[in-house]
Formats: C-alpha cells, sequence, structure tokens
C-alpha cells in the first residue's frame, strides 16, 4: 500500500516537474590534441574512425556497422545495430564539413528511445602541432513529452557528457601515438 501510495504521488510530480525542463540536451566536452589542425580535422571527417575512438561504438565488441557513400565527405553515412540496448540501433550522417574548422553530424536513433540529435566538432588551432577539438552535441532537437521525463530520471545529459569525454580521451590517444 505504501509502494503504490509513493507511485501515484511521485508519478505527477515527474510529469510536472517534465513540463519545466528543457526539451532536449545541448551539452560540449573539449580537448587539446598535439596534432596539426588538418590532421585532425582530416582524421574526424572519417566517420569509419568512430570506430578506433567512440566510446558509444565500443560497448558493444559485435556490434554491425554498415557505411553509404563516399566516406569523409558530406552525406557519407554510417549505421549499426547492436544487441546491446544501450547501443541499440542508430543512423548518422556528414551534414557539412567546412575545413579544417567543423564537422557537422545528424544522429538519429530508432534504438532503446526514438530520438532525434546534431553534433558537431569545432576544431581551433592552438599553434602549429595543437588543436582543440569541442564536441557539441544538442539532442532530442524535436523531443516528444516521454523524453523529458526520461532525461529528468536517468540524468540522460551526465551521460551523454561521459560518453563524449571518454571518446575524446581515447581521440587524443589514438591520434598522439600514430
Amino acid at each position: 500500500m505504501i509502494t503504490l501510495t509513493i507511485i501515484l504521488i511521485a508519478v505527477p510530480i515527474i510529469l510536472i516537474l517534465a513540463l519545466f525542463t528543457r526539451k532536449g540536451i545541448t551539452t560540449e566536452s573539449a580537448i587539446d590534441i598535439n596534432r596539426p589542425h588538418q590532421q585532425v580535422f582530416d582524421y574526424l571527417s572519417v566517420l569509419k574512425n568512430q570506430e578506433q575512438y567512440n566510446a558509444w561504438l565500443k560497448i558493444d565488441p559485435k556490434i554491425k556497422i554498415t557505411y553509404t557513400g563516399t566516406d569523409g565527405q558530406a552525406d557519407s553515412a554510417m549505421s549499426w545495430e547492436s544487441s546491446y540496448r544501450k547501443d541499440g540501433k542508430a543512423h548518422q550522417q556528414l551534414i557539412s564539413l567546412t575545413p579544417p574548422e567543423q564537422i557537422e553530424v545528424d544522429l538519429i536513433f530508432e534504438q532503446p528511445v526514438p530520438s532525434k540529435a546534431r553534433y558537431w566538432f569545432l576544431l581551433t588551432a592552438l599553434n602549429e602541432s595543437t588543436t582543440r577539438v569541442t564536441w557539441r552535441y544538442e539532442g532530442n532537437t524535436a523531443p516528444y513529452y516521454i523524453l523529458r521525463v526520461t532525461h529528468l530520471l536517468f540524468q540522460l545529459k551526465k551521460k551523454v557528457r561521459k560518453y563524449m569525454e571518454a571518446s575524446l580521451a581515447n581521440l587524443k590517444t589514438t591520434l598522439e601515438n600514430n
């Protein structure tokens, strides 16, 4: 009886709080990489290279990834499907490349929760041999009300940032050790 009472009180409170939460997730993370600006841009613009540094894609060692288009050029795309619930099923496409400063990507999740996102890699040359990579993410740009609730309950912004930070650390290691 106590559990039912708690649920009956908690659910409306969560739904009301969700009305006042922000639509979607906006976050960013940055790292300095000891590699020239153009070299970092060239590496990041190739979707297949994400297999080496993207922490999200490393969750499932048996993830199925397919590529379409000419990798490294606008409109090229990658899709993945995983039996792991976290990885789910998704598709991302290079929208625009502005060498050597910016890469823009659309990301559409079909599973575990249908959602849309867009992210950017913004590159800044700090000097001839060091590049700052800023990864900016705007998730669920056209969110459903229920996604607001999941953002609130599961602290998705923190989880997204955790994957971004891990991916950027992997990127730094990969580029600086090659």
